[in-house]
């Protein structure tokens, strides 16, 4: 059973052009235990909320990241996917074709593995709208710059170009 969360995935593979060239980076991956969507670039992998009775997907599918995006959820709604792409919401029940889970990339083999040099726990709306607001600025490039200095130090965002901006963003400490 799945979320609205793990439909947002879709968000990424969904607004870009990548279906003619890459058909496999227009979808969302569901598994038994989570969804995941890239676009070659950027990667997003969401966990199934925590329930009492799961109901497992047992065989991993493919569906066409613009379709799932469609789906229209309430705040509470439990999702449910099926192997042959009908996707239940409530008393709503869309029939989204399925591609073979293979064409998938294998996303793990790129992931780092072992301890990072560094993290850093910030909130993530804070980090969010500054983003938005770099990524608006009139600038010859869409490039942010993430300076990490440690833990428990903010982080220092920067845009150089035509207008460069800096941003600071202190961190969360647990």
């Amino acid at each position: 059973m799945y979320n609205k969360s793990n439909l947002k995935a879709a968000g990424i593979a969904s607004k870009l052009n990548l279906g003619i060239v890459k058909p496999e980076l227009a979808t969302v991956l569901f598994t038994g235990s989570k969804t995941v969507a890239t676009d070659g670039y950027s990667l997003i992998e969401i966990d199934i909320p925590f329930v009492d009775n799961p109901t497992p997907l047992n065989d991993p599918i493919l569906l066409n990241a613009a379709d799932v995006a469609k789906i229209k959820t309430g705040n509470n709604d439990d999702i449910f996917v099926a192997v042959d792409g009908t996707v239940t919401v409530g008393t709503a029940t869309y029939k989204i074709p399925t591609l073979p889970a293979d064409q998938f990339p294998k996303y793990e083999e790129v992931l780092p593995t072992g301890e990072p040099v560094t993290t850093v726990t910030v909130n993530a709306q804070y980090l969010a709208s500054l983003v938005a607001i770099l990524a608006k600025l009139p600038n010859d490039t869409t490039h942010v710059k993430i300076a990490f200095y440690g833990d428990r130090k903010p982080l220092i965002l920067t845009v150089k170009g035509h207008q460069n901006a800096r941003a600071v963003l202190m961190p969360i400490v647990l």
